[in-house]
C-alpha cells in the first residue's frame, strides 16, 4: 500500500555506481523492492529516500508531484534520490495522503486533480477508507464511514457486545421504524438508548407497535344511563369511546350526508384531534377543579376535541367519552367515525375499522323529556321541554342537561357556526326560533365556510 515507483530512464543502477545507459530500457524501482531490473539483482533500499541532499532542487518530479516532500515521515522535508518523489499512497489513488485530505497541503503542492476526496472524520491524518482496509477501524455497515464517527458511535444500548449500527446492518436486531436504534431499546421503559422516547409494545414481542397493523374494533357511541341505555344524539356533536387494547390510535370522521346548508362538506374525512377537558359549568374555562352548580352540588367534566388534517395517535382509552365538535358537524347530518391502529397506513381504507354511524338530532332537539336525570333522548320533535332544558341549563340548575346536548350554536361574539362549549342567550334563542317553526339561525349569515383544503 506505500509503495511508490521510482522510474530512472536509460540508467541502470548497479551496487551503488551508474552503469552504462541503456537505449529503450525503462528500470522501475520500488521502496523495499529488492530488484532493481527485470533480470538485476542488485539491492535497493530506502535510504534513497530523503537522501540526495540537494536543497537546490525545485519544481516537480517526472510525474509532477511536488519535487520535495517529506517521504519519511521524520519531520525534515528533503529531495529524493531518482526521477519520482516518495509520498504515502494508503489509497494507491496517485496522490500524497495529505493531498487526498486537503487541496491546499504541502504548501499548495496538492493542487491536484482528485484532491480533498477523502475524508477524516477520527482527525488521525489519515483517509477513512484507508483506516478501514487497514482494519484500524471497523466499518460494519459498509458505507466507508468508520463506526467510531457515526452517530450513535460504538453504542451498545442493548448490551449484546455489538454496536448498534452493527446490530442493525447485521440484522441481530431489528429496526422496523427506521430510527437507528435496535427495537428491543425501543420498547425498553427505561430508554437505554437515552433519546427521551419509549415506544409502545402493547403485546410484549419486543416490536414496537407503530410497526405493526392491528385490525381496530370499532368506537362505541355515548349511551345514556337509562332504561335500554338508548344513545345520547346531540345535535352539534357527536360522540364516542374507544374499548379497544391500550394501543396507539387515530379516530377519523367522515362527513357522509349533511343538510343542505352543509351539502359542500358531504364527503369530507377529518381526524380527531388531541381531547382537552372542559367543563360543565364554566363557560368556555377549562377549569381545574370544575365549580359546582348553582345548588352547590359537585359537577363534572367532559372530554371535548375538534378535527383536523393530520391524525392525532394516542391511546384513546384513557378518555372515556370523547365529545367531537365543529363547524361541519351540524343537525340533521350522518357520520362515520373509524379507528386506525399506529402501525396501519391511513392511506388504506381497508386498515380502518367498521364504522359507527352517528346521527346529529334536528335542529334545536335535545330531549324527549327531563323527568328523570339524564333527560330522555332525542325524540326528533322540539318543543318546550327542550327550551325548559336549555334555559335551566344556562341557570346551572341541579340536575340540568348535559353540556354538549345543549350547546347548540357558538357566540355572536366569536364564530357562530362553531359550538362554544358555553351555553348562552344564543342557545337559548335559536332553540326557541326553531319551535317557532324558523329555519337553521346562521341561514341569515350566508353558507357556512368550506371544509379545509388537507394534504
Amino acid at each position: 500500500m506505500f509503495r511508490q515507483r521510482f522510474r530512472v530512464l536509460g540508467i541502470v543502477v548497479v551496487a551503488g555506481f551508474l552503469a552504462a545507459p541503456f537505449a529503450t530500457a525503462q528500470t522501475i524501482l520500488h521502496v523495499n523492492d529488492d530488484a532493481i531490473g527485470a533480470n538485476d539483482g542488485s539491492s535497493w533500499t530506502n535510504a534513497f529516500v530523503d537522501a540526495d541532499g540537494e536543497d537546490d532542487v525545485v519544481g516537480t518530479d517526472l510525474a509532477g508531484n511536488a519535487r520535495i516532500m517529506d517521504g519519511d515521515d521524520d519531520g525534515t522535508t528533503t529531495v529524493d534520490m531518482g526521477a519520482y518523489e516518495f509520498f504515502f499512497d494508503c489509497n494507491e489513488n496517485e496522490l500524497p495522503d495529505a493531498c487526498d485530505l486537503d487541496c491546499t497541503a504541502l504548501d499548495g503542492a496538492c493542487s491536484l486533480p482528485g484532491c480533498g476526496a477523502s475524508t477524516d472524520c477520527n482527525t488521525n491524518d489519515m483517509p477513512d477508507e484507508c483506516d478501514i482496509a487497514d482494519e484500524t477501524s471497523e466499518d460494519c455497515n459498509e458505507n466507508i464511514t468508520p463506526d467510531e464517527c457515526e452517530p450513535g458511535g460504538l453504542e451498545d444500548c442493548n448490551e449484546n457486545g455489538v454496536p448498534d449500527l452493527c446490530d442493525i446492518h447485521l440484522e441481530t436486531s431489528g429496526d422496523c421504524n427506521g430510527n437507528a436504534i435496535p427495537d428491543d431499546c425501543d420498547v425498553d421503559p427505561s430508554d437505554p438508548d437515552g433519546d427521551g422516547e419509549v415506544s409502545r409494545d402493547y403485546d410484549g414481542n419486543g416490536t414496537p407497535d407503530e410497526c405493526e397493523c392491528f385490525a381496530s374494533w370499532p368506537p362505541e357511541p355515548d349511551r345514556l344511563d337509562l332504561p335500554g341505555n338508548p344513545i345520547s344524539r346531540k345535535i352539534r356533536y357527536v360522540s364516542f369511546s374507544v374499548n379497544d387494547a391500550a394501543r396507539f390510535r387515530a379516530v377519523r370522521v367522515t362527513f357522509q350526508d349533511l343538510q343542505s346548508m352543509y351539502a359542500h362538506w358531504n364527503g369530507v374525512q377529518l381526524y380527531v384531534q388531541q381531547p382537552e377537558v372542559y367543563c360543565e359549568n364554566a363557560g368556555t374555562s377549562q377549569q381545574i377543579p370544575c365549580p359546582d352548580d348553582a345548588g352547590g352540588l359537585p359537577q363534572t367534566w367532559f372530554w371535548g376535541a375538534t378535527v383536523g388534517c393530520d391524525p392525532w395517535w394516542d391511546d384513546w382509552t384513557q378518555y372515556d367519552v370523547v365529545h367531537v365538535y365543529h363547524e361541519g358537524i351540524n343537525h340533521s347530518g350522518v357520520y362515520d367515525i373509524q379507528v386506525i391502529d399506529a402501525g396501519c397506513s391511513p392511506a388504506e381504507e381497508g386498515d380502518y375499522s367498521t364504522p359507527l354511524t352517528q346521527t346529529t338530532s334536528p335542529w334545536a332537539d335535545s330531549i324527549s323529556n327531563c323527568t328523570t336525570f339524564p333527560c330522555g333522548p332525542a325524540d326528533g320533535i322540539t318543543g318546550i321541554v327542550d327550551i325548559t332544558a336549555i334555559l335551566d341549563k344556562w341557570k346551572n340548575l341541579p340536575g340540568n342537561l348535559q353540556k354538549v346536548r345543549a350547546d347548540i350554536e357558538g357566540s355572536p361574539a366569536g364564530d357562530y357556526f362553531v359550538p362554544d362549549q358555553a351555553i348562552n342567550i344564543t342557545d337559548v334563542s335559536d332553540c326557541l326560533s326553531a319551535f317557532l317553526g324558523y329555519s337553521y339561525a346562521p341561514g341569515w349569515l350566508g353558507l357556512p365556510p368550506p371544509p379545509p383544503s388537507c394534504p
